[in-house]
Order: structure tokens, then sequence, then C-alpha cells
């Protein structure tokens, strides 16, 4: 069993006193270890912090490690070094409860479900301040006040509410629209503020990014029209009904006409780039760089090139031969950061031939394919391993929530809680509770097919067997029908294909369900 040690006192005088002190707890807490036969994974000691508060910097340091399975179990002196409220409580909680994490204490006896219940009181009462801030916030909207966060070209101002803009940020934002329609693309505008080492608008070590320009392109608040509520969700936003906007008052930095040709720019380019590569790449989404650990994307430099110019125009560039090629996206993105080869192109004709011609040695040479294989079934058993933890995990969380549920209900009846606010939390419980239960009938799908994983390692082996009398007829064969085959079963058989700085190429072959290739695609009829 592998222990987390936690100390607190709360003053820096505390740290010094034989009573409590931090040397005095760590001894005790390593000679319980010792006795339980405990090995001590990290120490995590916090000194001047009050243990009614759950930012204390060890104190979070040790919830990470929990994530990241450093230990099995927390020791602490006693309960109260750990929390003195509920809301490190229900931090704690959160975190250790669905990965089975011990709580114990050295001189008591720790009482998980008195934890448990200062967690779920204090679940409560951040969920409450959360829907009172949503509604503050909301109404303040309404008000025709504007919230503390901003576009960029924007100042808020505290006293009035409103904002204000930010002359020496809102030239910036004027420049990027007036290049954008006078031609120049997203890239290059991004390329031309980080070549002048313009500040971005948070910290980022990566400089302006091409998405940062196309959001400040797309942003409306610029011509006047700024909304609250506009989005829901968390990381990926999704848009609400646009009835369900709030709108918010803010001064124009560009005219309306400006925003409007903007946009009328952005969604014909965005059209014409999805007719404008007619090249297969055999490797796309395969191809990885070991410098910066991005993807390569493939594009062409073909005999006619046309771009969208300002206005909706275009004007047509000549190259004399078509050729594809894959570039790396840290050269290409973050030139300013990345230089991860020379020359920074790769030509698909370099390496596809050799990427293929691996397959095709491997497709010939049962052991190899034998060696992948095996490889495969090592790595479904141990994703049913996984999805083992994962589910007990979930099972464990809506246990929680529907404890939670009951106890809301128990509270109500005695009064403790109103009416109202039993519904807020069993809504919020609900809904959380609703979400594990979509999860868990994901991960007993996901845990039917894995149990099948033998089956399809030996459909895999069927169909990588049947594929060999074609491989003479694919080998060089550069026919659309060919080119499609041989796409399909370098994704059947390659995980991923990395790239150093020196062009050296490693092929880490990989077997995946033979459901997820379209059968069609892999066994066309045979020429003549």
């Amino acid at each position: 069993m592998r222990a987390a040690a936690y100390c607190r006192v709360s003053t820096p005088a505390q740290g010094d006193e034989d009573k409590a002190s931090i040397p005095e707890q760590i001894a005790r807490i390593e000679k319980y270890c010792q006795e339980k036969g405990y090995s001590i994974a990290d120490r995590y000691v916090d000194i001047g912090y009050s243990g009614a508060k759950s930012k204390r910097p060890e104190f979070q340091r040790m919830l990470n490690d929990a994530k990241k399975g450093k230990f099995d179990a927390i020791v602490c002196w006693k309960a109260d070094r750990l929390s003195r409220g509920m809301y490190p409580a229900a931090v704690l909680m959160e975190v250790i409860e669905p990965l089975s994490i011990k709580l114990e204490a050295v001189e008591e006896h720790l009482d998980m479900n008195y934890f448990a219940l200062l967690a779920v009181v204090g679940k409560m009462e951040l969920d409450n301040m959360k829907a009172r801030s949503k509604m503050g916030k909301e109404a303040k909207a309404k008000k025709g006040l504007t919230l503390g966060s901003h576009p960029y070209g924007y100042t808020y101002n505290k006293e009035t509410g409103l904002l204000e803009i930010n002359e020496k940020e809102a030239g910036l934002v004027r420049w990027i629209f007036d290049s954008y329609l006078k031609g120049s693309s997203i890239r290059q505008i991004t390329a031309k503020l980080n070549d002048l080492g313009i500040p971005t608008p948070t910290p980022s070590k990566y400089g302006w990014l091409t998405s940062r320009v196309a959001i400040i392109l797309g942003r409306s608040a610029y011509c006047g029209e700024a909304y609250y509520n506009q989005t829901w969700g968390s990381g990926k936003r999704h848009f609400k009904p646009k009835e369900e906007w709030i709108p918010t008052p803010c001064p124009s930095i560009i005219s309306r006409e400006t925003f409007e040709a903007a946009q009328v720019r952005k969604k014909a380019n965005k059209q014409f780039l999805r007719k404008m590569s007619k090249h297969t790449f055999l490797l796309k989404h395969l191809l990885y760089c070991s410098e910066c650990g991005m993807q390569f994307y493939g594009t062409t430099l073909g005999t006619a090139f046309t771009k969208v110019l300002a206005g909706g125009t275009r004007k047509t560039y000549h190259h004399k031969n078509e050729s594809a090629f894959y570039m790396c996206r840290g050269m290409k993105f973050y030139p300013h950061i990345y230089n991860c080869r020379s020359p920074k192109r790769i030509w698909a004709d370099d390496i596809e031939p050799l990427v293929w011609n691996k397959i095709d040695e491997t497709l010939r040479c049962p052991e190899m394919l034998k060696f992948a294989l095996d490889n495969r079934l090592e790595q479904i058993q141990s994703d049913i391993a996984n999805e083992e933890q994962r589910l007990k995990m979930v099972k464990d969380n809506i246990g929680r929530c529907k404890r939670e549920e009951s106890w809301v209900i128990t509270q109500a009846k005695k009064g403790t809680i109103t009416e109202e606010q039993m519904d807020l939390q069993l809504r919020s419980s609900m809904e959380e509770r609703e979400r594990y239960e979509t999860e868990l009938k994901e991960i007993l799908e996901a845990k039917e097919i894995r149990a099948k994983g033998e089956d399809i390692i030996i459909q895999a082996w069927e169909r990588c067997q049947a594929l060999v009398p074609r491989l003479d007829y694919l080998k060089d064969n550069q026919a659309e029908e060919a080119i499609k085959d041989k796409e399909a079963i370098t994704h059947l058989l390659v995980d991923r294909i990395i790239v150093n700085g020196n062009d050296e190429v490693t092929i880490n072959l990989a077997i995946p369900d033979p459901k997820s290739v379209d059968a069609n695609c892999m066994s066309p009829s045979m020429p003549n």
C-alpha cells in the first residue's frame, strides 16, 4: 500500500512547536505507516494555511498526484489536518472517492461517513453559490451592464459596469480586419503578429495562434453587437438558441460593413478549401513529428492555385508540376518556437512508398504479422482491465448521486432546507447521475465489444491473409480504386509513423478491430 503523508499547521510559529509541529506529525505518520506496512509515496506539508480552506499549495498538489494514481491512501496526524470545514472536505472527497483512496489518521479514527456528509453539504452550498452567481450575472446583463470578462480591444470599467475601448488593442483589431480584407490570410496575419513580437491577450508559449486571430475576425462585439448567455457546456462550447442571448452594450471598433465583409470572405475560403486538394494522402492522421510531437498535414502545390481575395474575388497562380507533400504543424504554425527539420517538406512520393513497402513486407511475413496481432491482443486485454476500474468509478458515482438525492429529500422533510433548495439540489444531482448513467451504458457496450478480443484477432488474421494475393496488384498501381484500397489497408495496419529531425522514419504497427474498416474498400474484385 502506497501512502501520502499530509501535515499542516495554521501558523508558521506552530511549525516549530513540539505539540503539533511538522517534524512531530511526520514522525508519527512514518511510525504509523511502518506498523501498517505502508510505503510513503510522498510527503505534503502546508505551513501557515487554515484547514477551512482548500486552496493550500501542498493540499492541491496532493489532489493532483491522487488523480495520477501515485498513492492508495492518505494518512494524516488528525482529521482536522485535512479539513476543518465542508468545502475542503467536498473538494477532497470529489477526488478520492471515485479512485477508492483511503483516509486514515494516526491519533483518532477517521470517520468516512462524517467526511462524506461534510462533502455533500459542501457540494450543495457550492451548487447554490453557482446558481446564485449565474442568476446575478443574467440580471446584470438584462440591466444593460457588462460582466468583468471582456474581448481583446476593450477594458472593463468597474465603476460604470461598461466596456470601454482600449485604443492600443483596438488599433491592432482594426489592423487585423484591414489586412484580412486586403487579401492577407489568417496564417499570414498570425505570422506577422509573432514576427513583430506583439503580446497575446493572455500569456502563451506559442504566441499568436491562427485560431485566436480567427476568433477576433468572427467576434460581432467589434461592430457593437455583444451578447451574454450565448453558449453552454465546459470544454467544447455549444451555442444556445439565439432567442436566449442577452444583448449587452458595447462600443464599436469597426463598422458593421467591415465585419460583414470579413464574414463573407471567411465563408468563401471555407467552401473553397473543401474543394482544393484532390490528392489522396496515404498517411493522413498517422504521421507525427518526434521533435514537437505534432501531426503532419498533407497539402499540394497544384498546377493552378486559386486564392480568394477581398470582396470574394479570386486570383489564380500557376505552378509547373503538381506535387503532394507533408508538413509538420509545429514548424508551419509555430516557426518562432519550432525548427523541426530542413528541408521543411516531406514529399509524399518519398515517404508513402517507404511505408507501403513496410506494410507489404509485414503481410508477406507471417511471423511479423503474428507479432503485431499478439501486441494488439495485449492492448485489448489491457483496455478491458482499465475499463473495469472506470466501470467501478462510474457505478460509485451513480451510488453517490442517489445517496445525495435521498439525503436532500430527508433534509427537506425535516425542514432543514427549503423546498426551492431541495428542487435545485435534486435537479443538479439528477443531471449528474444521468451523465454517469449514459457513461455507464457506453462502458458496458464497449466492454461487450472488447470481450470478443480473441475473435477480433482471428478475424484480423484472416483478413490480412486474404490481402496477400493482392499485394503485387496494389504495389505500383496508381488507379483511384487501388489508391483507396492502399489507404484502407494502411489505416488497418499502422498505429502511427514518427519522423525525427533527420527524416528517419519509425513505423509502429497495430491491428484494430476489422469492423472499423469498410469491407467494400478492402475486397474489390481482382482485375483479369
